[in-house]
């Protein structure tokens, strides 16, 4: 089998040689030193670490793979990652195929068992490693050398892709892209129009009547808001009536009740001419308007409060029959005078005008 090599100055970080630098080769993937040869063949084992020559040069040969290199010198040093180090970098991708070859095809590394006694750079394939991976082993001097792998580790399944489609515009040249990451990927057509077909009678009917049950439903859903518009501005109303009947109740005062839009005297005015027009009797006697009037001698015209107690025993009008009134006393005397024919002697004065004889009820020279 043959190595791959490689080989470097050591420097520094300013580009100064090293010489003599120790040098670590591992595994970039299990960290373990490698197992590395000073010859092609592997003939010849070379430690790990070893030390550069008196120039700063290192090289080694080993197994393809990938390797984390690592030099040091005077308390300071340099590595580099993922190294990657093989064969096949020799070849052409053409040739990598026919290079590689194999003498034998196992399913299983259990397989090589029966190839023990193969010559050395005899080559069997086996198809699943343990890891679901291929490899091809070499027969060596001591064994069979560390496999050469075809394929790489199994991945992790994948999510499942959620297309959907994205935009479908119109164009002279059909065509389709997908866009964003996966799983969720997003379909854009480019579609050719087709030829316009012919409307027939039923299809246009069907057009019409599509359109009219749109347009009666666009006409339903704004009548239907119109409603609900009106409902609330009725509610809104009734709210606003609410509150002006509850101020007009309560208003403190006997006045006019005016909210920009209502007008009317509050409940407490008609409360009060309601009490007016009751005639539940008297409620107020000379400035008294306790629940209770209590009126003294003084509210009743008497002088005392013992007049005031005997005013039911007063005369009454029923007990004046009997007696003449100033009236009928005038009355009995102008009839005396008519009746005696009295004679004035007395002297008489006129302040006025005599008009004629006899305007006087009298006559006169």
């Amino acid at each position: 089998m043959a190595f791959a090599k490689w080989h470097s100055t050591i420097t520094d970080l300013q580009g100064n040689v090293i010489p003599r630098a120790f040098v670590t080769v591992r595994d970039e993937a299990t960290g373990a030193l490698a197992v590395l040869y000073e010859d092609r063949e592997g003939a010849i084992g070379l430690g790990n670490p070893f030390q550069a020559d008196s120039e700063g040069l290192a090289s080694f040969h080993v197994r393809g793979g990938a390797y984390h290199i690592a030099a040091s010198f005077q308390g300071s040093g340099r590595e580099w990652r993922y190294v990657g180090i093989g064969t096949a970098q020799e070849l052409d991708a053409g040739a990598y195929g026919a290079a590689i070859g194999w003498d034998a095809t196992e399913l299983t590394p259990d397989g090589l068992n029966k190839h023990s006694g193969a010559v050395t750079g005899f080559r069997v394939l086996v198809i699943d490693t343990g890891d679901q991976r291929a490899a091809v082993y070499e027969k060596i001097a001591n064994g069979w050398s560390s496999p050469i792998y075809l394929t790489g580790t199994q991945g992790k399944d994948g999510a499942p892709v959620q297309l959907s489609i994205g935009t479908v515009a119109a164009g002279d040249t059909p065509s389709a892209t997908i866009t964003g990451e996966s799983p969720e990927l997003v379909l854009n057509l480019v579609l050719v129009p087709g030829p316009v077909g012919d409307v027939t009678p039923a299809a246009l009917a069907a057009q019409t009547g599509a359109e009219k049950a749109e347009n009666n439903a666009a006409a339903s859903d704004l009548s239907a808001a119109q409603h609900a518009a009106d409902a609330e501005a009725s509610q809104m109303l009734a709210d606003q009536q609410v509150v002006f009947a509850r101020e007009w109740a309560q208003a403190p005062v006997d006045e006019l009740v005016d909210d920009g839009e209502h007008q009317g005297f509050s409940a407490r005015h008609w409360a009060e001419k309601a009490r007016e027009n009751t005639g539940s009797g008297v409620k107020s006697v000379n400035g008294h308007s306790e629940a209770e009037v209590h009126l003294t001698a003084a509210d009743v015209g008497a002088a005392t409060t013992e007049q005031g107690e005997l005013a039911e025993t007063a005369v009454q009008p029923e007990d004046l029959n009997t007696y003449y009134t100033k009236q009928e006393i005038d009355q009995l005397l102008s009839d005396y005078a008519k009746s005696a024919n009295p004679q004035f002697t007395g002297i008489v004065r006129i302040d006025g005008d005599l008009m004629a004889s006899g305007d006087i009820g009298a006559n006169v020279s």
